[in-house]
């Protein structure tokens, strides 16, 4: 039998299932819509019912953008309600994809106009649209009404006034001109709690997105420099930790305070009374425990659905200043100048497997890469540790003043230190890539904590800016400074 404009072999699988063959499990979700859209021609109820299912159970962000591209007909329709749900919850990794460049406008302009687009900045909504945009047939732009989908007033000012202009200003000059000027009012509005004119931005261009969480820096331009503060400690902050749409704040008044990341409310404040009072110098997540690394030297692990302490682990004798999490170990800084290896358990206590000595001054800051513990201390040096044996793999000499900041990005592990610098190590090798001076030397500022966020290395300050926080592309660097929002 020939049936014209169908492929023979999709018709021959679709009719195989038909008649009860199972169909392949691991096939190619693009083979799977192929089929679906036979199966549906021909009005093969079962094998569509069947076909749908098996492409929603390999949906992942690598395929949801080819399932909304597919030009299937009904038949589809759960699938696509699945892949779009998906789409709009990881919307940043989607937008990679190459699936993403393939569909249509109206399709990406129905992605940016949800409130909960799972993006961390509007800026990555903005750039996932260019992306789009530029990907047109021979280069040519293409799609320039999804820029109205996007909340221009919710970027930082330098980057509306800087990115915005060089990305699309050649597009058309004088329109997005007007789009960026409008949306500098418009945020000079929000600042100053008057209402916002939007008229070429449209009605939802300043609400903020459900899906973005806080952006601190979206706290730049009120005008005591705190914007939204989330109260309720009365000492210094000194530790945070991020779980699961949370935050773990501890301060010096012995509390561990958990906020709703999305609303900034406040859900749980934890305070262990077991003795005389002690601030919290250090917080580490794993798997919903906080744990506390108080001033006394005393680890404390509490429940974050609870609060309530589960076991206190004491071996330290001196404050707590650093913690990490190497797989199911837990990793403990202190004062009295060692290194605890914890073993982390759901249901036993934790016993201290070994302790790390050879650093001759307090740790300062702990980070961890592969199987290795990575130490800095005020002695200057950053340690590398073998965490199963203890065994001390290199010791990372250069800095001229003790270690303050450590991450980990890739293969490269950043280090900050009083002397106002920056050093870049080869994870595994560990020899010096790069030396970049953060300030100047003869200042009084330095980098104090460091962190990798979308490929850029993030710096807080001490010193003459103590609310300072750098962002650097990798060692370009340009300066912002943003007030601490506790």
């Amino acid at each position: 039998m020939e049936i014209k404009d169908v492929d023979g072999a999709a018709f021959r699988q679709v009719l195989c299932a038909w008649c009860g063959k199972e169909l392949e499990p691991r096939a190619d979700v693009g083979v799977l819509l192929k089929l679906g859209s036979v199966a549906d021609r021909f009005q093969m109820t079962e094998v569509v019912t069947a076909l749908e299912e098996a492409i929603i159970r390999q949906l992942s962000v690598a395929t949801c953008a080819d399932v909304l591209s597919w030009c299937g007909g009904a038949w589809l329709e759960r699938g696509e309600e699945a892949a779009r749900k998906l789409a709009v919850e990881r919307f940043e990794e989607v937008a990679g994809t190459g699936g993403f460049l393939r569909l249509s406008e109206e399709t990406v302009g129905r992605l940016l106009e949800e409130d909960g687009l799972g993006v961390g900045t509007e800026e990555a909504a903005f750039e996932a649209a260019v992306r789009w945009m530029q990907a047109g047939d021979g280069g040519s732009w293409r799609g320039r009404g999804l820029l109205r989908a996007i909340r221009f007033p919710l970027m930082g000012w330098e980057y509306l006034e800087g990115r915005v202009r060089e990305a699309v200003g050649g597009l058309d000059g004088e329109g997005i001109g007007s789009v960026v000027e409008e949306a500098l009012r418009a945020k000079a509005a929000m600042r100053d709690g008057a209402r916002a004119d939007v008229r070429l931005l449209g009605p939802k261009a300043t609400v903020g997105r459900v899906g973005r969480g806080v952006r601190w820096e979206d706290y730049l331009s009120m005008a005591d420099g705190g914007g939204r503060r989330l109260r309720g400690h009365t000492g210094d902050v000194r530790a945070f930790a991020a779980w699961e749409g949370r935050i773990c704040s501890g301060s010096e008044d012995g509390t561990v305070r958990i906020w709703n990341r999305a609303s900034l409310e406040e859900e749980r404040a934890l305070r262990v009374e077991d003795g005389a009072p002690c601030g919290v110098r250090s917080l580490a997540v794993w798997e919903g425990r906080v744990v506390v690394g108080y001033s006394d030297g005393r680890l404390r692990v509490c429940s974050l659905a609870t609060g309530e302490c589960e076991q206190v682990l004491q071996g330290h004798t001196g404050a707590i200043q650093a913690l990490a999490v190497q797989g199911t170990r837990l990793v403990s800084g202190s004062w009295d100048r060692t290194i605890r290896v914890w073993a982390m358990g759901a249901g036993a206590a934790w016993a201290c497997e070994r302790t790390l000595t050879g650093h001759t001054d307090w740790i300062t800051c702990l980070a961890t890469w592969r199987d290795k513990i990575i130490s800095g201390s005020a002695d200057a040096t950053v340690r590398i540790w073998d965490a199963a044996t203890g065994a001390l793999d290199a010791t990372l000499t250069g800095h001229g003043g003790q270690v303050l900041g450590l991450a980990v990005g890739g293969d490269r592990v950043f280090s900050a230190s009083a002397d106002g610098t920056i050093r870049s190590w080869a994870a595994g090798t560990w020899s010096l890539e790069r030396t970049v001076r953060a300030y100047p030397e003869d200042g009084n500022e330095f980098p104090r904590c460091l962190v990798v966020s979308g490929g850029k290395l993030v710096s807080g300050s001490c010193g003459g800016a103590p609310c300072e926080v750098r962002g650097r592309e990798p060692f370009v660097l340009s300066l912002r400074c943003v007030t601490a929002p506790i």
